[in-house]
């Protein structure tokens, strides 16, 4: 249980320092590591800088018990002049033969998903996505966290 919790601590750590000081990072924690249907995880953040270019991304801790080979989900983006974009995606976690994607250690895994690269935010304000899994499990069993971070392209 001490390794669980330092991995965890040591993960978090990792993400927030390799942010510079304008980007963003929230991880939303599955409580019981079951993620209900009708469970919506919820990211608010100000557009850092509409003149720079940033990448989004979704880190993945589920435990190595996960039965599935990749994870459907549904995101939806509320820009700040009021428009919405849906969008349905498949997140890679494992390859074809069943060999997870990111970091295993101590009975969990890590995955870093590169929702999208190099993008402006078209408008200045608050931006808001929800991102909801759409598997065919009622309450999907091993997510243990998902966070998104925006940072800064290099």
């Amino acid at each position: 249980m001490i390794n669980y919790i330092l991995y965890i601590f040591i993960i978090l750590i990792l993400m927030t320092s390799c942010q510079s000081g304008d980007g963003y990072n929230e991880v939303q924690w599955i409580e019981d590591q079951v993620w209900s249907f009708d469970r919506i995880l919820n990211y608010h953040f100000h557009a850092p800088d509409t003149s720079q270019f940033y990448d989004l991304v979704l880190t993945i801790q589920h435990d190595e018990q996960y039965r599935y080979q990749n994870l459907y989900t549904l995101i939806t983006t509320h820009f700040p002049d009021g428009d919405t974009v849906e969008q349905m995606l498949s997140l890679q976690i494992s390859d074809g033969k069943g060999l997870w994607l990111g970091k295993c250690s101590g009975g969990s895994c890590t995955v870093e998903i590169n929702l999208q690269q190099g993008i402006r935010f078209p408008h200045p304000g608050r931006y808001a996505l929800e991102l909801k899994q759409h598997s065919r499990d009622d309450n999907l069993e091993g997510i243990q966290s998902v966070a998104l971070a925006v940072i800064r392209a290099d």
